[in-house]
């Protein structure tokens, strides 16, 4: 039974369980595809996979000597959002890692395993300069998807490029027993699938 003596341990509750949840909420998606939209132009939104939960999104300017865009979007992604935190939540701190970085944080950081990374950029690239062990590509929706592996000591690297119209994403995947080749695969056949 509530009593007016409860109601105060009540709204701290549910404002710790607010605080608390973390997960891809509309509200804060929203926010995001708002931004991006208007660095892009409505050509990018945020492509959010139910096995893969966002951990941060971020802004940078490209190199001076990249005069076609004024934007390269970073997406990372974990494998589950167990218990995912928040690594700082204090805005001077924000600022701080903004500015030593030269970027502009769109959401997060949260603490995560990340297999993988998305950049979505107005510099298209593709397997010749990747500087990688094996190349090949994959048939995803009848359109053919290259992809570059490496193994740089021990450490398992397939980075996947996409060319759209006007830009291009680069999916780099780290690989594990958790994260493997076809998950890769499968990750870039849902990027395919929500971009094109």
């Amino acid at each position: 039974m509530i009593t007016l003596k409860n109601i105060p341990a009540i709204i701290i509750l549910i404002a710790l369980l607010v605080i608390t949840g973390c997960g891809q909420d509309e509200d804060e998606m929203s926010k995001i595809n708002t931004s991006i939209e208007e660095l892009t132009g409505g050509d990018f939104e945020v492509p959010l996979h139910d096995d893969y939960p966002l951990l941060y999104a971020f802004v940078r300017k490209p190199p001076v000597e990249v005069d076609n865009g004024p934007y390269f979007i970073t997406l990372q992604y974990s494998i589950d959002d167990e218990d995912m935190v928040k690594v700082f939540d204090d805005e001077a701190m924000i600022k701080e890692v903004e500015e030593s970085q030269g970027i502009n944080i769109l959401y997060g950081p949260y603490e995560g395993t990340t297999p993988i990374m998305i950049e979505y950029s107005p510099v298209f690239k593709d397997t010749e300069a990747s500087g990688a062990d094996e190349t090949g590509s994959w048939n995803i929706n009848e359109q053919e998807v290259e992809y570059a592996y490496a193994d740089r000591q021990g450490k398992e690297v397939i980075t996947a490029y996409l060319n759209l119209d006007e830009a291009g994403i680069n999916a780099t995947y780290f690989l594990s027993e958790k994260f493997t080749k076809e998950d890769a695969r499968e990750f870039t056949a849902f990027l395919a699938n929500e971009l094109y």
